[in-house]
């Protein structure tokens, strides 16, 4: 017997963020890797860190994906998941 997968309801905010190339690949390797940094991330993708931070801040405004305080080093560093 098949499980039948759970529907998921994408909002416009989320349609609109993703529709971007740059953040679907971001989102992607973001998903592979379970949690990372913009430092990692950039890194991953031959992309600066300031531009990839950006693409995560509006994944996360989007609720596509959410920062993982427990995982910062320290107030500064953002871990997202």
């Amino acid at each position: 017997m098949t499980q039948a997968k759970p529907q998921v309801t994408f909002t416009s905010p989320m349609l609109k963020a993703i529709a971007n190339p740059l953040r679907r690949q971001i989102f992607d390797a973001l998903g592979a890797m379970g949690t990372g940094r913009a430092a990692d991330l950039g890194e991953l993708l031959g992309m600066a860190p300031k531009k990839v931070s950006f693409h995560l801040r509006e994944l996360a405004k989007a609720e596509l994906i959410e920062e993982a305080p427990e995982l910062a080093r320290d107030k500064r560093d953002r871990v997202w998941k």
